[in-house]
């Protein structure tokens, strides 16, 4: 994306921006605050724990041992889904799923009807 963008602007408007411009770490340094994402992370309650416009320093100031624990499940159906489904940060999806992609092309489709 951030190449597409560059060349973009180079080809439209005749601005280059080099490369290392997209860094994290640089954006800090060449961006005015009030441009740059604010980042808050909250407990299980939803108040504010932390906030601040750096990601990398809001989880280096809290830590691996401030998560919280993850409650015991409350119903089956929620320890099943615990179970099969992938966190949200790997997509959400039931795990071994990705095994099934494509099957239309593997083998004849059944009919359910």
């Amino acid at each position: 994306l951030h190449e597409a963008l560059a060349r973009f602007l180079d080809r439209t408007r005749g601005v280059t921006i080099p490369r290392d411009a997209w860094s994290p770490a640089r954006l800090p340094r060449v961006l005015p605050a009030h441009l740059l994402m604010r980042f808050e992370i909250t407990d299980g309650d939803g108040a504010v724990a932390s906030r601040g416009r750096r990601l990398d320093e809001l989880e280096r100031r809290r830590g691996e041992g401030d998560r919280p624990a993850i409650p015991e499940s409350q119903s089956p159906w929620q320890e099943i889904f615990r179970g099969l489904v992938l966190p949200f940060s790997e997509g959400m999806t039931l795990r071994g799923a990705d095994a099934f992609r494509d099957i239309a092309n593997r083998h004849t489709p059944r009919d359910n009807h």
